[in-house]
């Protein structure tokens, strides 16, 4: 029976009709529609759960699909419960319609399916950071555009060169044709889609685009960008090489090797030195993705389980993050040194960020320590100790800047008498904090690493 495909239908109708009925007639129709699609998701979601893998319309539903699924919904639904401070469904039914193109691109089994999902992922989002009030959105959006043209330029190409050589689009059928075509034009179809997919997963240099974009959008949409759409190009990295090129792993290891040292190491440095709360997140994002590509590097079945429980931890926490950056910049708090004193009157508000930048952090007993031990563990015992020395001091360096806007909120002096008043938003920082504290508790992290392991184990069936 078909199941797994009415996700896809549900965001993907739900998000039309909200943003529709908001552009016909205000942006509080839209609300109730985009709330009743995101549960009946949940649903769909859950129910899938324990079920066989099924391939329904050129999609394969299995624990993979079913794990980033999740996560791109628990990131939709905190951007989604935070807009309710404003009633935006216009930008409710654009992240919806993103949102279901995210699970279809995590679900699809070919690479044409691939490149189109990737664009419908991607469009919504353009359109809602342009529609942003940001005083740098029409920026933000110009430059998101354009990044976006050349990663699906970098992409068709790539692609194009990897199916005329292996004589099939088809992830599980490339290997065959490819293994015997000539090595320099797969070598090369690699490097195109490795450029490509770079873009998208902010790698260094390929990152320009991140910083200015988060900036000048909506923080909801900011948090689906750092935490939904990064995460949805990362699966489908891990689909493409250990799927249709494994034979190729003595190449793209080592690339994503030597890039996860320059992205982990460029972002927590330039971190550092960022003023803006949300140019020091998007930073922070980028550091995240050099910890994420070690998995690859070790290529691993139990290295890529600690990548995907990577994935997870850092999908809550930046997700939820961006939204306390949005609860500071509707008081007019922007830069980092704008929360001082903000513990006197939101002491709640307060502990639940130093929380969620500690877990970033790998601070214990949270829940980002937790994935980054597992990580870092599979990725010695994979053979690359000297790796895991440099995340661990890139780890370090990182407590600098996480530190330093937790601090700052607990010292004295600034702007104390400001109350926060954004109440959903408060809510889903709360939330993030409480689920940082939840994937930190041995017996439950424990389950959901069961979870990764039953997701990267589909990856490795060849």
């Amino acid at each position: 029976m078909m199941f797994g495909i009415y996700l896809v239908y549900v965001l993907l109708a739900g998000g039309l009709i909200t943003t529709i009925l908001s552009a016909m007639r205000n942006e509080k129709t839209g609300v109730t529609p985009a709330l009743i699609t995101l549960l009946i998701s949940w649903v769909i979601t859950i129910s899938l759960l324990g079920r066989n893998p099924s391939l329904e319309y050129g999609l394969v539903f299995n624990d993979y699909t079913n794990f980033f699924s999740i996560i791109f919904l628990i990131v939709a639904s905190f951007a989604l419960i935070s807009m309710l401070d404003e009633k935006k469904g216009s930008i409710m039914g654009l992240s919806l319609l993103s949102t279901g193109a995210m699970v279809a691109l995590v679900a699809a089994n070919d690479l044409l399916t691939i490149l189109v999902a990737f664009k419908a992922m991607t469009i919504p989002l353009i359109i809602g950071v342009a529609m942003s009030k940001e005083k740098l959105s029409k920026e933000a959006a110009i430059k998101f555009f354009v990044l976006s043209i050349l990663s699906a330029a970098l992409l068709i190409y790539g692609v194009a060169l990897l199916g005329s050589a292996s004589g099939s689009f088809i992830l599980s059928d490339i290997v065959a044709g490819a293994q015997n075509a000539p090595t320099a034009q797969v070598l090369l179809a690699l490097v195109f889609i490795f450029t490509g997919l770079a873009v998208e997963i902010a790698v260094v240099p390929f990152h320009i685009w991140m910083p200015d974009t988060y900036q000048g959008s909506y923080p909801p949409l900011a948090s689906i960008l750092a935490a939904s759409t990064k995460k949805a190009g990362f699966a489908v990295a891990f689909k493409i090489l250990l799927i249709a090129l494994p034979f190729l792993i003595w190449f793209w290891s080592d690339l994503f090797l030597y890039f996860a040292i320059i992205t982990m190491t460029f972002g927590n440095l330039l971190a550092l030195r960022q003023p803006n709360l949300k140019r020091m997140l998007a930073y922070s994002s980028i550091a995240h993705a050099g910890y994420i590509m070690m998995g690859l590097a070790a290529s691993s079945e139990p290295a890529i389980a600690g990548s995907l429980l990577q994935i997870i931890n850092h999908s809550i926490l930046t997700g939820a993050l961006f939204i306390a950056a949005k609860v500071g910049a509707d008081k007019g708090l922007h830069v980092i040194d704008d929360f001082r004193g903000l513990s006197k009157t939101s002491i709640w508000f307060a502990v639940a960020c130093t929380v969620m930048m500690f877990s970033l952090a790998g601070i214990p007993p949270l829940g980002g320590f937790f994935s980054k031990f597992v990580l870092f563990t599979e990725v010695v015992r994979s053979g690359l100790p000297w790796l895991t020395v440099i995340a661990v001091i890139n780890s370090a360096i990182s407590v600098g800047y996480y530190a330093k806007w937790s601090g700052t909120m607990f010292t004295s002096g600034g702007k104390s008498n400001i109350k926060l008043s954004s109440k959903f938003s408060i809510g889903v920082v709360l939330i993030g904090a409480a689920l940082t504290l939840i994937l930190g508790f041995v017996p439950f992290a424990n389950l959901v690493l069961d979870m990764c392991a039953k997701a990267a184990s589909t990856l490795f069936f060849i």
